[in-house]
């Protein structure tokens, strides 16, 4: 049973297990404007590959079963979509979606190495200027080897 008053950080002291293994935390890393640039063209190639269509289909499909405003789809609030969604509506240009979901996948990106920064014990590899599979993954290797 749980004191209700108890602390988070307390709660999972008192009750946290050792796990019965060592492990590596590694993270990867490169440069933001590469980063950027690489989810731009992320974006287009979705929207080349039908990702237009895609809402448009999942907009339908909601609407033949729900009658209730479109906001409370959890479905429809996921980057790209809510976008896309505004534009289907008419309330925003087809470019003004585009680069918002941009915008907003930047944005995601750094809101997620803000978060893992914080993380103790992170063994960071920078892979700017690499995006071969098999070099990240020698990089990572060679990491492994050195610890």
């Amino acid at each position: 049973s749980y004191d209700l008053g108890s602390a988070m950080s307390q709660m999972q002291a008192e009750h946290t297990k050792k796990l019965p293994f060592d492990f590596v935390k590694i993270g990867l890393t490169r440069d933001r404007s590469e980063l950027y640039a690489m989810i731009d063209r992320r974006v287009d190639q979705m929207l080349e590959q039908g990702l237009l269509d895609e809402v448009e289909s999942v907009l339908a499909a909601i609407r033949r079963y729900h009658t209730g405003p479109l906001a409370g789809i959890s479905a429809l609030q996921a980057i790209g979509y809510k976008e896309l969604v505004r534009h289907l509506e008419g309330t925003m240009s087809l470019a003004d979606a585009v680069e918002l979901i941009k915008k907003r996948s930047r944005n995601y990106a750094k809101r997620q190495f803000t978060w893992f920064r914080k993380e103790d014990g992170i063994n960071w590899i920078d892979i700017t200027g690499t995006n071969d599979a098999e070099a990240v993954g020698a990089k990572v290797a060679g990491l492994i080897d050195k610890l």
